[in-house]
């Protein structure tokens, strides 16, 4: 009886000892994981990543280091930037906290595949709204993050990115060019590089009249016309535009846009065509728009027509054709006076 009260005793300890050590190395294990796997609820910065992200250089398997490296720190203002389980308004002051930064690689590396890579969430207007605000402070850094301009034209040559996203692509292209223009610390041959490239996706975007993509070309094409007329001729823009301004451009906006840039560029040439398209326009907006312009544009020989509109059947054409009659009336008023 004493012999097997000995041995049950013993027993006790060995059974004791051997849980307390499995107690210790579960938590020894768990205590020497990424603090990711510890608690998913925290907000860590820190998140994982495929081996293939350009972030990250992959270290064989058996090398203690291999683990470390399948994990990037970012910093806090861009994990929440990409989350988008975060709130809108946070998002957007996180990206409001990234202005005159220098990016580390890993932070620019994710900011750029976060807009690269598509998402179900891009057809949604606050997701958009997003995406260009990081635009906007990405090109506004000085001098511009590296790989940003290859960033904005793989994002517009992707049919299968949103095309409210592939237009925000485009227009950034501009603002890129702008800043690199002025840019310093870079080198000329770079520069010089980065902006040709930048005129020439420009220039292309003029072809997608059938989006607004070709419009907002025109547009910040226009722009970089008054700042550098040497790179960006304006009568070959004007041309552009008086072309784009006619019917056989489909797209609403695109038209729109192409009336207005012919009046701030004084075409004169333009004015049968957009008289016309106050006659023939697709929508009443397109209508409205080149009345606009005939108002900018237009002298004592549209006044007539004008007037037709304003006696006409049509209401809501009547306003823009009065306004316009008045720009008319007193710019030939001022420029009587100073003869």
């Amino acid at each position: 009886m004493r012999t097997r009260i000995v041995f049950c005793s013993a027993l006790c300890v060995v059974l004791g000892a051997g849980a307390w050590l499995l107690f210790s190395h579960a938590r020894w294990a768990k205590s020497s994981l990424h603090p990711e796997a510890n608690s998913q609820a925290t907000s860590s910065p820190t998140r994982k990543v495929a081996a293939t992200n350009p972030a990250v250089v992959p270290a064989p398997a058996s090398s203690p280091a291999a683990e470390s490296q399948q994990w990037v720190e970012w910093s806090p203002a861009v994990y929440t930037i990409v989350d988008d389980q975060a709130g809108y308004d946070q998002r957007l002051t996180a990206i409001e906290t990234m202005a005159g930064r220098k990016l580390s690689d890993a932070d620019r590396e994710e900011l750029y595949t976060f807009l690269r890579q598509k998402s179900g969430l891009d057809d949604v207007q606050m997701e958009q709204v997003v995406k260009n605000r990081l635009m906007d402070v990405l090109c506004a850094m000085n001098p511009p993050p590296p790989g940003l301009l290859d960033l904005l034209t793989q994002m517009y040559h992707d049919p299968g990115q949103n095309v409210v996203l592939r237009d925000y692509a485009v227009q950034h292209v501009a603002a890129f060019y702008q800043q690199l223009e002025i840019a310093t610390d870079v080198a000329s041959q770079d520069k010089s590089a980065g902006l040709a490239a930048a005129r020439k996706i420009l220039w292309d975007a003029l072809a997608e009249t059938d989006s607004s993509i070709a419009g907002t070309a025109l547009l910040g094409l226009t722009r970089l016309s008054r700042e550098s007329p040497e790179a960006f001729d304006p009568r070959q823009i004007g041309g552009l535009a008086e072309q784009m301004a006619g019917p056989a451009t489909s797209n609403e906006l695109t038209r729109i846009t192409a009336i207005q840039v012919c009046a701030q560029l004084k075409v004169q040439d333009a004015l049968p065509v957009i008289q016309a398209a106050v006659q023939n326009g697709q929508t009443m907006t397109v209508r409205i728009s080149a009345i606009g312009a005939l108002g900018g544009l237009g002298g004592a020989e549209q006044i007539p027509f004008l007037n037709s509109m304003l006696a006409g059947m049509e209401d809501r054409l009547k306003p823009a054709a009065q306004h316009a009659l008045e720009q008319i009336t007193t710019r030939q008023t001022q420029l009587a006076s100073q003869k």
